[in-house]
């Protein structure tokens, strides 16, 4: 058991198939229809996102008639930008780090809010920012299920995280802007080592008092340009109308004022939790309940072991070209025929959908290329 959400149960799984391969799956036990076709809709969405800043959501299923629904994603071994801030010197970051480590999730928000119908995060916080060993921040934890209920005696912190959550939040209304404010308030968070004033809090002392009590950035610590406090304060204002129009503009707002900052690198993360691992391909496995086995204290002690490849940020495009075969008797190239080509994948097919794909994939290639 990883950890518990409101109302999920979230555990580390592996693909009994590739016992290698380990996963996240979020479970919701016994919803009510309303809330089930909420988990399954977020499901549905989160399926046809792909960033590198992102964590993959891979199936959602339900188990004995929608008594137990089910996501299974992409598992990411590392630190969470809450973790490592607590561990930092004055628990807080240089802006040059800062801005390193918060440039993928820029990128991934801006992705999220371009889509045809923009995805809301609702719940951007140190706590739901993987930094894996590749150095290259990941989302998680998305909350696009959650809404304002008045009657949950705590519903403020199911609907977002105290500190991060914009004012129009607790009102059960979200526009790209929410997220604006809680990557804002983040940025402050690991610039001051403080978590800013919930808005609830800020509304009402300017109401009763007249007075923001939202201190900004650079006036809690000097280490803060005074010009990027004056950035973080405008993207968290109480009015999502005063808000930059999107985390691009804010982005730019920031890497303007901070160009005379080097990006200084990402030290090694000192934890017990040193494998941080990131899960990138979809499991193997035929669909259903196949990922139920938690793994064992050995699995996991083997899955550290193994060696850990380093994202590339720009990764080479690969060539699709068709080959062309050598014609043993000849010893000249060929083309390949459509009908051919129809065959060569019909063939593909079924060695991809084989638990040996690699090794048959290897052996028909060579085959293609030498006879």
């Amino acid at each position: 058991l990883l950890g518990k959400g409101e109302g999920d149960l979230v555990y580390l799984v592996r693909d009994r198939w590739a016992a290698h391969d380990l996963f996240v799956l979020k479970e919701r036990i016994n919803p009510d229809k309303q809330v089930r076709d909420r988990f399954l809709f977020e499901g549905v969405v989160l399926k046809q996102l792909h960033h590198p800043a992102l964590q993959r959501v891979y199936r959602v299923f339900e188990e004995n008639a929608g008594y137990r629904v089910y996501m299974l994603m992409q598992y990411i071994a590392g630190q969470d930008l809450e973790t490592m801030h607590r561990q930092w010197p004055n628990r807080s970051f240089s802006l040059p780090l800062t801005l390193s480590l918060m440039r993928p999730i820029i990128e991934a928000v801006s992705y999220l809010h371009s889509q045809r119908n923009p995805v809301i995060h609702r719940d951007i916080n140190p706590s739901n920012i993987i930094v894996p060993r590749s150095k290259r921040s990941v989302l998680v934890n998305f909350g696009i299920d959650r809404e304002y209920s008045t009657t949950e005696a705590f519903s403020p912190s199911f609907l977002c995280s105290p500190g991060y959550g914009a004012p129009e939040q607790y009102k059960g209304q979200t526009n790209p802007s929410t997220d604006l404010y809680a990557l804002a308030a983040t940025f402050y968070t690991l610039l001051t080592g403080i978590v800013p004033t919930d808005a609830r809090q800020r509304i009402a002392q300017l109401v009763n008092r007249g007075v923001d009590p939202l201190i900004r950035a650079d006036e809690v610590t000097s280490a803060v340009p005074t010009a990027v406090g004056e950035v973080i304060h405008s993207a968290m204002s109480l009015s999502s109308d005063e808000r930059f129009s999107s985390a691009t503009e804010f982005w730019r707002a920031l890497q303007g004022l901070a160009s005379s900052h080097s990006i200084e690198s990402i030290g090694p993360v000192t934890s017990n939790e040193d494998t941080e691992e990131v899960q990138e391909g979809a499991p193997a496995s035929p669909a259903g309940a196949r990922f139920i086995a938690s793994p064992s204290d050995e699995d996991a002690e083997k899955v550290q072991e193994q060696p850990q490849e380093e994202v590339l940020e720009s990764p080479v495009e690969p060539d699709l070209s068709w080959p062309t075969p050598i014609d043993r008797t000849t010893g000249e190239r060929r083309s390949i025929e459509p009908a051919e080509r129809v065959s060569i994948l019909s063939t593909l097919n079924r060695h991809l959908s084989s638990p040996s794909y690699f090794t048959r994939l290897h052996n028909y290639v060579s085959c293609l290329l030498y006879t």
